[in-house]
């Protein structure tokens, strides 16, 4: 059973990597000036992630002069952002700063549950003490 677990675990690591590092790559080759605009709503805490999905990432973010939020998503499917979506102004453009925003919010808590996940690997299954190198 604990194999089991650990498995799951290990599976779930690897699931979690690769669809961040697709997104980080999105993420890598968007606009400069969209870019920074996103990490502007991130720090003004307008971006929340409604749910997550093998293969859809929804969230909404909220407009800076209030009103009612921009519904976002996108899609990552074999470690790569394939689509995404915002009810902004700006929707027709596939990086808006609402999808970059929500892409960058979901990839910082993808790395806070893949180190979750690893510290649990330790705690359930901790390197043997003989196998250590002095």
């Amino acid at each position: 059973m604990l194999q089991e677990i650990l498995q799951d675990i290990r599976k779930e690591r690897e699931e979690i990597l690769v669809r961040a590092q697709g997104a980080k790559i999105f993420l890598e080759l968007s606009d400069p000036k969209r870019l920074e605009r996103a990490s502007e709503i991130i720090r003004q805490n307008r971006v929340l992630l409604e749910r997550d999905t093998s293969d859809e990432v929804t969230g909404t973010c909220s407009p800076s002069g209030g009103g009612d939020p921009y519904k976002v998503s996108f899609r990552v499917k074999s470690g790569r952002v394939r689509g995404s979506a915002c009810t902004c102004q700006d929707s027709g453009n596939v990086s808006c700063k609402h999808v970059l925003a929500l892409c960058a919010f979901w990839l910082l808590n993808q790395k806070k549950i893949w180190s979750k996940l690893g510290e649990a690997l330790v705690l359930l299954d901790p390197p043997n003490a003989d196998s250590k190198v002095a």
